[in-house]
C-alpha cells in the first residue's frame, strides 16, 4: 500500500478553496486535480464523483467530506492521487 502523503502533492492542495456549493468545491477540486495532467477526462470523473455522491454522500461531521470515486476508471486517470481543498467557511 501507499501511504496517503505520497498520493498528496502541493499541486493539488488549495487553501482557500474557491467554492459555495458542494457541487462547486467537488469542480474545483477536480480542475485543481487536472492541473496535474494525470486527469484524461475530467469531465468523466467529475461525473463519476458526483454519482458516488448521489448514492451515498462521503461527508462527515465538521464539514469534512473524502469524495472519490465508486467504481475505477482507469482510461481517465493516470495514477493515483488526492486533491486537497478547504473553504474559507
Amino acid at each position: 500500500e501507499r501511504p496517503v502523503t505520497s498520493l498528496l502533492k502541493r499541486e493539488t492542495i488549495e487553501v482557500p478553496l474557491i467554492a459555495r456549493t458542494k457541487r462547486s468545491a467537488l469542480g474545483r477540486l477536480v480542475e485543481v486535480a487536472n492541473a496535474t495532467w494525470q486527469i484524461y477526462m475530467p469531465d468523466d470523473v467529475l461525473n463519476a464523483v458526483l454519482e458516488r455522491e448521489d448514492a451515498m454522500s462521503t461527508a462527515m461531521e465538521g464539514g469534512v467530506a473524502i469524495p472519490h470515486l465508486r467504481i475505477p476508471l482507469p482510461d481517465a486517470l493516470g495514477v493515483s492521487m488526492i486533491a486537497f481543498g478547504r473553504t474559507a467557511n
